[in-house]
């Protein structure tokens, strides 16, 4: 068995850097950002996003200032997304930049799913949100959005299963390795 590495990097390879996704969204240097990452299921919006709301409203209590940003899938609807975010701080809804919200974050709140592979991979601290664990996932939020310290322990871990995972190029190493097999046949 070989080992070509691992689809996503080549994906990810594509993803702006922190300084041109800031950029992008209009989000001073300075500025805390929170990207709240909720799902691509109806269902995850409907269970999880009202969990984000309620953090993102405790997280500005606590640190004045931070912006919150929305990543949108393509499968959810804008108007679901502001309805869930309704009564909570104001939230900037993002559509189609997944990797721009990312990058641009300085904590995300995610739902459990492949955006916690390219969170990993592009660096950014995070929670995953579940329905029942409010408390401790706030807590957690807070203590990775004041202490440089949390953050940079998780980006380090993020950065060893980077490692793990190879380099971008993983279909033509593949590819390759498929011919030669097919040559030694």
């Amino acid at each position: 068995m070989e080992f070509v590495g691992h689809p996503l990097l080549d994906q990810l390879q594509a993803a702006p850097t922190r300084e041109a996704a800031r950029r992008a969204l209009g989000i001073d240097d300075r500025t805390p950002v929170v990207g709240l990452l909720p799902g691509s299921r109806h269902q995850e919006i409907v269970r999880v996003l009202p969990v984000m709301r309620d953090a993102a409203r405790h997280v500005l209590t606590a640190a004045p200032g931070t912006r919150f940003v929305l990543g949108l899938a393509p499968t959810i609807e804008r108007r679901l997304a502001a309805h869930h975010l309704d009564g909570g701080p104001p939230v900037e809804i993002v559509p189609g930049q997944p990797h721009a919200v990312i990058r641009a974050a300085d904590l995300l709140l995610v739902t459990s799913g492949t955006v916690t592979q390219e969170a990993a991979l592009l660096g950014t601290p995070m929670v995953v949100c579940y329905r029942l664990s409010f408390v401790s996932e706030l807590l957690e939020a807070l203590r990775l959005l004041t202490d440089a310290g949390a953050r940079a322990t998780q980006r380090a871990a993020f950065s060893e299963l980077a490692g793990q995972l190879g380099e971008p190029g993983v279909g033509t190493r593949a590819a390759r390795f498929v011919l030669a097999q097919a040559g030694a046949a």
